[in-house]
Parts: structure tokens; sequence; C-alpha cells
């Protein structure tokens, strides 16, 4: 479970991809946790329910690390800036420490393209990617 709260306390997952459930045009919120914790196994299959079959998720560390973890991912669309940030910068996934990078997770790179100054990139996990995510 990964804790997920917004400024009232709660949480929900939603998505506006087609999903006209009667709460307005195309939003439908699939699950919102009293307990400020959402399993994320149960949000995927409750979208599945709802013939949901594709996410994008634009999360943080936390998050992104979470769905690795628990190999709820099958594709990350990074984008890079031409940019140093330093030792402040938020990391792009938070997960366990690394003590070799033989340790480290694998993807395979699907495509790489410029869009203006960045650089996009279209991972897929490799079948031992996420077991090492947030251990």
């Amino acid at each position: 479970e990964l804790p997920l709260a917004d400024a009232h306390g709660g949480a929900s997952v939603g998505t506006s991809a087609g999903a006209d459930t009667g709460d307005g045009p195309g939003v439908g919120t699939i699950m919102t946790a009293v307990t400020n914790r959402l399993s994320l196994p149960d949000v995927i299959d409750r979208l599945g329910r709802r013939e949901i079959n594709e996410l994008w998720v634009e999360a943080g560390p936390r998050l992104t690390g979470a769905l690795l973890h628990q190999a709820l991912v099958d594709e990350l669309i990074i984008y890079i800036a031409p940019k140093l940030l330093g030792p402040q910068a938020r990391p792009l996934v938070a997960m366990g420490e690394l003590r070799n990078l033989h340790g480290a997770p694998n993807f395979r790179v699907v495509d790489t393209r410029q869009i203006g100054e960045d650089v996009r990139l279209r991972l897929r996990p490799q079948s031992h990617a996420v077991s090492s995510v947030g251990k």
C-alpha cells in the first residue's frame, strides 16, 4: 500500500481517458481512500474491470518507485532536459540503496526522440528490473 493524500486528507485515483461514469464528462473516480492508503494492484484491477486498459501516470519518485516495485509498469516515458541540477534535485525513483550496478533495475530502450531541447526516452523494464526497486 502507498500513502497518498490530498489537501483534505483523502486520496483518489481517477481517469479521464474515455471513462464517463456519470461523475462528469469523461471523469471517473476509481477509489477514494479514507485511510490515506491505496492498494495499487487493487486500483489497477478496478480500472481493468471498467475496461480501462491503458493508464498514463505522471508521478513523483515515491509513487514511481512503488509502481515499479510492484511490477505495475510496462513502459516508462522519461523526458530529459539538458540541465544539471546537482544534489538538491529530487530523484526520479525512490528505491532502496544500490550496493553495486549489478543490482540496478535494467530497462530496454524502445525509442528516443528529441523534442525541442529535451530528449524523450521510452523504456521497458527487463524481467528482473522491478525486483530491486524499493528494497
